[in-house]
């Protein structure tokens, strides 16, 4: 394995719960059997004025749905309101997963953390 797989951006409002929805599948549509993957998210404030921000996402945070064909082939990130409550700005995300021995980046993207209308 080699690369990401997928580049993607979006944003969500500081304060504000969040999921990440990614469904893996062939080329065909055939699901992918992702249950043994061990999925991590990570993004780091990419223009910080101070100390940088991030927020991380472990794997046991994570929903693996079943697509009824026999396989898991979707996986949900929850940012929760305390993860989203961070500096506003942009934040350079990537999700990486660990299939067997190999890791690999499988997703990146740019995040941006946007003010709720209460700031």
């Amino acid at each position: 394995m080699g690369g990401y797989w997928y580049e993607s951006d979006f944003s969500v409002v500081r304060g504000d719960d969040e999921t990440v929805t990614q469904t893996w599948a062939l080329a065909n549509a055939t699901p992918v059997d992702i249950s043994s993957w061990v999925f991590a998210f990570e993004a780091n404030e990419i223009d910080s004025t101070g100390t940088p921000g991030n927020i991380v996402v472990a794997d046991d945070a994570m929903t693996k749905s079943n697509s009824g064909l026999g396989v898991t082939d979707t996986v949900s990130i929850p940012l929760s309101s305390s993860d989203t409550d961070v500096d506003e700005g942009r934040y350079a995300y990537d999700i990486s997963a660990t299939i067997g021995s190999d890791k690999t980046t499988v997703g990146r993207g740019t995040l941006t953390v946007v003010p709720s209308e209460q700031d």
